[in-house]
């Protein structure tokens, strides 16, 4: 009776759940719509301030620029008109053409520190008052803001500004908002001004308010109505799904409590599954576990079949069994070990290959698989086929022996659930002797590796030290071929004072032979022969110090050692008639070896000497152009040699790589000139061939560019 009571209260709760639902379904929608509606009317309304506000600032603007655009007019047509007549022009113009709402005032700026006489008010239609007065940056509104004070800095700064300020009207003693649009003429020293008022606007927003109110009621109304006419609907569907949900709940009842039983079951069996070792130990759950699961679905036995292959054909013989009281085991049944599938029947094999599943009430089965079930005793079998690493492992099934039974979708479940359970506790196996397989490669691999990286970091350093070796063989290279450049670079600095120095003893010879040799000329030629050779000792301390290696890193100034580096080889430049221009746009400095950027600058120079003369130019040019911007140094060197042929400008900066006769050229000096600024100072080199116009004539070379960084350290 209870029971009965109870589920009558059920069912007349599912019959007012419509109509609750209903009144919350309106609720909800109403206040949402409403809601929705204030939203929109909201942004409509601040969307159309918004825009009539920037109309009216637009307005402003241009007439103040009409204003401008006046003055600017009159003083383009009468361009000797004083400005003393061009401002009682333009003010007479401002007056004439006044509106009451679009009204112009103008001030005359006579400080721009601001103070109490910043400026004058030359015109102000509605504030005649003001008009000649003095006006004071200090003034405040109504709410104490500054506004003039504010004007003046922005007008100043930016030319033009809006200000927005308060004043009570005279009239109505109410406080009142005002935007007002300055623009500053500095021809006149005039600030030209108009202003918005929004008690204007407010008037305007009030009609639109209403506009947009009226057109949203309408459609409210419209939508309410269609409201009102689908929740009549959803209540007529909801009362006639109740009523059949209360024909299928009670058969659903059962079910329910029924599938929460088995997946608790299941669920505690595939937690034992999965702590297993093996699947010899299924047996040991079956004892404890299956007879719940086979008592909770009502079903006689439990059976799994394992697959093997024996002469190339598939067999399979029954591992484990559950049966329950009254049912006998048929585990150690000899007729259910290794059967072909071809015994039982050849359609299970297709089948269970298919992922298909052997369910149904035995007698309605196929005579060919009826023998197997009827030896068993079953009247209604359901069989799951079991995949492991997408291979046919072998199969599961249910038994009942009691009665022909249709199969329900727990049944399926509860099968599927157990054959998932097999399949877990495979992989687990399998994942365990993978592991044992991967630890033995891992162990095999990082022997191998071992041994590897010992060979290799024997190359390497092999390797290394041969690098190593070559650098310093290409280095010495470098230096020798400097000092053989260098050599004949002293010949050339050293033969005009040696042609001085016999001609100074030439004329001693003669003038002593002719007894005409005087103390005065003695000393005169012995004052003389000291100074040259005196220079010929410089010379010869400029080139030792070129070549003594720089102990430190230092900051030096590169237009210093562009100089100094040309002193080397200007003789050699004059006597080919080659000669050298450096333009210097900037001084710059970088950190690091001076003397390597003097190699450097030496062996480019050089470089282009022995092309202009090797092309045979009669009138050879050597530009050095120096600059620097914010990150790096950058120095050119260019000459009119007719420029690098195309096929040989990427090979340039290889070693033991040269366009010279092997007497003449070793082939490693554009490529230690790479190596010092790539790696001494961290820079770039880059050749191109260009085309330029020198003293009206167009000539064609190389142009080197070599970029250090200022900060390289």
């Amino acid at each position: 009776m209870e029971n009965n009571t109870s589920k009558d209260k059920k069912y007349l709760l599912l019959l007012l759940m419509p109509f609750i639902f209903t009144i919350l379904l309106t609720f909800v929608v109403v206040y949402e719509n409403v809601h929705m509606f204030q939203k929109i009317f909201s942004t409509n309304i601040v969307a159309y301030k918004n825009d009539y506000m920037q109309i009216k600032k637009q307005e402003a603007q241009m007439r103040v620029d009409n204003i401008i655009n006046y003055i600017k007019n009159i003083k383009t047509s009468f361009p000797n008109l004083k400005n003393s007549e061009l401002k009682k022009l333009t003010l007479k113009w401002i007056k004439e053409n006044q509106e009451k709402s679009q009204y112009i005032f103008v001030y005359k700026l006579l400080n721009p520190e601001g103070g109490d006489k910043f400026a004058k008010m030359l015109v102000n239609p509605n504030r005649k008052d003001l008009v000649g007065k003095l006006l004071s940056s200090n003034h405040t509104d109504i709410k104490g803001i500054k506004y003039r004070e504010i004007m003046l800095n922005n007008v100043l700064q930016n030319g033009d500004t809006f200000v927005t300020y308060f004043y009570k009207d005279p009239k109505t003693e109410e406080i009142s908002k005002k935007t007002s649009y300055f623009k500053y003429y500095k021809n006149l020293h005039w600030i030209v001004a108009t202003g918005i008022y929004y008690d204007s606007m407010d008037a305007i927003l009030i009609k639109y308010e209403q506009k947009v109110f009226q057109e949203l009621k309408v459609a409210f109304k419209e939508m309410i109505l269609v409201i009102t006419i689908l929740i009549l609907l959803s209540i007529i569907f909801l009362l006639f799904v109740v009523s059949k949900l209360k024909v299928s709940m009670d058969n659903k009842n059962y079910k329910i409590e029924k599938h929460q039983k088995i997946l608790k079951e299941i669920s505690r069996l595939q937690n034992e599954l999965i702590k297993s070792s093996s699947i010899e130990t299924l047996e040991v759950f079956i004892k404890k576990e299956l007879n719940k699961i086979a008592n909770i679905l009502e079903i006689d036995r439990i059976y799994i079949f394992q697959n093997h292959f024996q002469d190339d054909d598939l067999y399979c013989s029954q591992i484990l069994e559950y049966s329950s009281e009254n049912i006998k085991l048929k585990t150690d049944n000899s007729k259910f070990k290794n059967i072909s599938y071809d015994e039982i029947n050849s359609e299970w094999k297709k089948i269970f290959l298919e992922k298909e599943k052997i369910f149904g009430v035995v007698r309605k089965l196929p005579n060919s698989q009826r023998k197997i079930f009827e030896d068993r005793g079953a009247l209604s079998v359901l069989i799951e086929p079991i995949y492991f690493q997408n291979q046919f492992w072998g199969f599961i099934g249910f038994d009942d022996c009691k009665k022909e039974r249709i199969w329900d979708e727990i049944d399926e479940f509860s099968l599927i659930s157990l054959s998932n359970s097999i399949v877990s506790i495979l992989e687990r196996e399998e994942y365990i002797k993978k592991l044992h397989l991967d630890l033995e490669e891992i162990i095999k691999l990082e022997s191998e590796k071992r041994e590897l990286v010992d060979s290799l970091q024997e190359e390497v350093a092999k390797q290394v030290e041969e690098i190593r070796r070559k650098d310093n063989i290409l280095a010495q290279q470098s230096k020798m071929a400097s000092m053989g450049e260098m050599i004949a670079n002293i010949a050339h600095q050293w033969r005009q004072p040696l042609n001085v120095l016999s001609t100074s003893v030439i004329n001693i010879s003669l003038k002593k032979e002719l007894e005409e040799l005087s103390d005065e000329d003695l000393d005169n030629c012995i004052n003389q022969n000291q100074k040259v050779i005196q220079d010929m000792s410089q010379t010869i301390d400029d080139f030792r110090d070129f070549f003594s290696p720089d102990k430190k890193k230092e900051e030096f100034n590169v237009q210093n050692v562009v100089n100094e580096s040309s002193e080397f080889i200007k003789a050699a430049l004059r006597n080919n008639n080659i000669k050298l221009e450096i333009i210097s746009e900037k001084e710059c400095s970088i950190f690091g070896y001076k003397n390597n950027l003097k190699q450097v600058i030496l062996v480019m120079l050089n470089n282009a000497k022995d092309a202009i003369k090797s092309n045979k130019i009669e009138d050879g040019r050597i530009f050095i152009f120096l600059n620097c911007d914010e990150n790096n140094l950058i120095l050119k060197i260019r000459d009119n040699a007719l420029g690098i042929p195309e096929e040989i400008k990427d090979k340039i900066f290889e070693p033991y790589f040269t366009t010279k006769h092997k007497s003449q050229g070793t082939g490693i000096g554009l490529y230690m000139v790479m190596e010092i600024i790539s790696k001494h100072f961290k820079g770039s080199v880059e050749v191109e061939n260009v085309e330029y116009e020198y003293n009206k004539k167009l000539e064609k070379g190389a142009e080197f560019t070599i970029r250090i960084p200022l900060k390289s350290e």
